[in-house]
Formats: C-alpha cells, structure tokens, sequence
C-alpha cells in the first residue's frame, strides 16, 4: 500500500513500516494518514476508515486489516452465505445507534447450525460478538445495551443479532458463520488477541478452522462515527 502523511512529524515517519510506500503526493496513494485528525482515509473509496490512530503503530493494524480482507472475501464467495444491516444497509451509524446484523434465511444445508458473529474493525482488532446454536426456527439474540431500543421493524429472518455502534470507530466488517460444529476453539483464540490489531492472524485462524467442518459464511460493511 502507498500511504500520504499529512502533517506528520518524525516521530511518525513511515520509514521502516513493512509493507507501506510513503507517497510524495496526495494522488498518488491508496490511503491518506491525517496525523492531526488522527484519520484514516481510503482515498480509493473516498470515505474514512479508521480514526484515533495516533502512531505508525495503530496505522500498521489498520493496513493489516485490508491485506487481509480479500481472503475473507475469498471465503464469502466459495460459501456465500447472505446476510445484511438493518435499519440502513451499507448506511452510517452514530455511537450507541442500534445496529440489527441479519441472516434472512436459513441456509439450505440444515446441518448449519451453529452460529457465529465477528467484527473486524476498522482499527484493526478483532471483537468476537456471539456465538449460538440454533434451529429451524430461527434465533434473535441482543448481543449488547446501546442508548436506543433493538430495530423491531424490518423483515422476518432466520438470524437477528442487536447490537450497536462501539468504538473503534471506522470501517468495520462484520462477518457471520453458519457451522455444522461449534467454533468454540477458534473463540478462544480471538479472545486472546484482545484489543490488539490481529486481522490476519484471525483470518489465518478462521480459514483453518473452517478447514475441518461445513460452514457458509457472509460479510457485510458496517460504518461507525462518534
């Protein structure tokens, strides 16, 4: 990737950084670093996808996190499983709005039974957000407390997850498993990472444990903002 620093300092020069050009000018990079802001913004998209990323550090997290993504997609595309954001799909959310992740129907292999929700942020940490067993019948779960009430009124679904929008703010991607065995090991494994950015360790570890078992798998973006 070809990084442009904007007001940077040497304390956050990117020399050295594995992987990352540091380009000269504005229309020459894939991303823009506003140090001051603490920003980053994919400059291919148009849009921010990062923010409190004070160090070279925390841009190294967010870099890994879309290295990493096309093997996530990769996955999506061999065992598509479709799911969406509801109230506004590919919308924008404010801190502590209600976010619902919805898998709107169950997969045809019945054997997928076991259901598992991730977020890999925009900074570049992994949060694990729940993991459930579920029947024909379908399942609809409050994974945390937000300011405003779960969204009741969108369409009938097999999966509905509540949650809202947490910092890190940014970017995220949220991806859903659909298993025919629990992925209890692979939890513990993200657990450990913590708050640190662990993008493609994670990935590295999701593919090899669906590896060992049937699953479908979805992915969705999901903007947050303070």
């Amino acid at each position: 990737f070809s990084v442009f620093e904007q007001g940077g300092s040497a304390a956050t020069s990117l020399d050295g950084l594995a992987g990352v050009a540091s380009a000269s000018v504005r229309a020459d990079a894939d991303f823009l670093w506003d140090v001051p802001k603490q920003e980053v913004v994919d400059l291919r998209l148009g849009d921010p996808i990062a923010s409190n990323i004070a160090t070279t550090s925390d841009l190294a997290g967010v870099l890994d996190k879309w290295r990493a993504l096309p093997a996530l997609r990769q996955l999506v595309e061999e065992q598509s499983l479709p799911i969406r954001i509801e109230p506004r799909d590919g919308g924008r959310y404010q801190y502590g709005q209600s976010v619902s992740l919805v898998v709107p129907n169950r997969p045809a292999d019945s054997s997928l039974s076991y259901v598992s929700a991730i977020d890999f942020t925009g900074s570049g940490s992994v949060q694990w957000l729940v993991s459930m067993h579920v029947d024909s019948n379908g399942a609809t779960l409050n994974a945390s407390r937000c300011n405003e009430q779960p969204n009741t009124s969108g369409q009938a679904a097999w999966i509905r997850i509540n949650t809202c929008a947490q910092p890190p703010f940014g970017s995220d991607h949220v991806v859903i498993v659909a298993s025919s065995s629990p992925l209890g090991e692979l939890k513990s494994k993200f657990d450990g990472f913590g708050d640190q950015p662990s993008t493609s360790s994670a990935v590295r570890s999701l593919v090899a444990a669906l590896a060992n078992t049937h699953f479908a798998i979805g992915m969705a973006p999901l903007f947050t903002w303070k």
